[in-house]
Formats: C-alpha cells, structure tokens, sequence
C-alpha cells in the first residue's frame, strides 16, 4: 500500500473455520459473521468497496458504513453478491461520498463497455481464477474479463477522486492497459 496507495484487504480470509462460516454465507444467500468482522475492522478513513446482496439492503449497508466513520464507499451489488460489476447488466450501488449517500446505476453501454456474457470463472479455485481474469486483462486481450476490470477500475478510480466521472474513469483504465503501462506497473510490483 505505501508504494501504490491501494490495498486489497481482507482480515478474515485465512483459516479453515472462516472458509466453512464463507461457504454457510454462499448457500445461505445472506451475510454473516465474516463480512460482518471485516467491515467493522477496516481501517479508519479507508475508501471503501464492499459487497451487498441483491435486495433493498444498500440503504442499510450505506448507513452501517457511515455509522463506522468512512466518508468514501460504494456499495455494490455486483455478480453472485460480490464487487464484480456485471458486464451484461446494470450493476447496482451505493456511492458515499463526505457523508451523503447516492444511488449507483452502472450501465455497461453507457460506458462504451459490450459484452454477450459476463466472464467465465477460468478456475475452480476463486482467487485463482481471478489473478487468471487480471492478467489476461492487463496483457490487454479483448473479452469480458477486460471489459469487466475496465469497469471495475473505473468504480476504484472515482472513488479515490482520480476521475470526475465514469466515463472518463473508464477511459483512463483503457489508456493505462492499451499502453502497457498496467502490465509494466504489475510486474514492477511483482519484481519481476
């Protein structure tokens, strides 16, 4: 985080018995304890993104992440309730912002993103299959995976006030990937 300013964090993602309470929260459709626990132990004044399930909950989830001080968030009811953004869809959210809660529509087209299906899980493995979606995004290979991490660089780059709005937000990630700088940047933090 001190060389890039952004850190993926999750404080309850090791161990077997939070991968069990994981799998509970999957068949069960509804969030418990583990997203409860890292959302309470977020770090203070961190810019949020998290999950919220399909429904009438982003109020709710707007308001529990105010109530814990953070001033910057968007909530995301994004593929299978996680913070992927539907590519085939509009995605739906929450942007909070100095306090003030506003609804969050993605619509892909709008932003000059098309797709015919949302990316395919390359991986049985999750975390696996993302870092396969990322890298295949980054190298810049036209598909869903692309269009989606687009998307989903433009949600992180409005929300650290890089870009006035998402459209340009989306043109920024394209600049970023389409001159290679994202690759060079990933293997730079990779040492590679």
């Amino acid at each position: 985080m001190e060389h890039t300013g952004l850190s993926c964090w999750q404080s309850v993602g090791s161990g077997e018995g939070w991968q069990r309470l994981w799998r509970i929260e999957e068949e069960v459709g509804l969030r418990s304890i583990p997203d409860t626990v890292c959302k309470l132990t977020a770090p203070d004044g961190a810019r949020l993104v998290v999950p919220a399930m399909s429904g009438p909950v982003l109020g709710k989830a707007g308001d529990a992440v105010a109530a814990l001080g953070h001033q910057r968030a968007v909530v995301m009811q994004g593929m299978e309730g996680s913070v992927d953004p539907y590519l085939c869809e509009t995605t739906r959210g929450l942007f909070l912002a100095e306090g003030i809660k506003s609804p969050l529509r993605l619509e892909p087209m709008d932003l000059g993103l098309f797709g015919d299906f949302e990316p395919a899980q390359m991986h049985e493995d999750r975390l696996e299959a993302a870092v396969l979606a990322t890298q295949k995004a980054i190298a810049g290979v036209d598909g869903p995976e692309l269009q989606v991490s687009l998307l989903g660089a433009a949600i992180l780059l409005r929300l650290a006030d890089l870009s006035r709005d998402f459209a340009s937000a989306v043109a920024q990630a394209r600049d970023v990937v389409e001159s290679g700088k994202a690759g060079q940047r990933l293997n730079d933090m990779l040492g590679v």
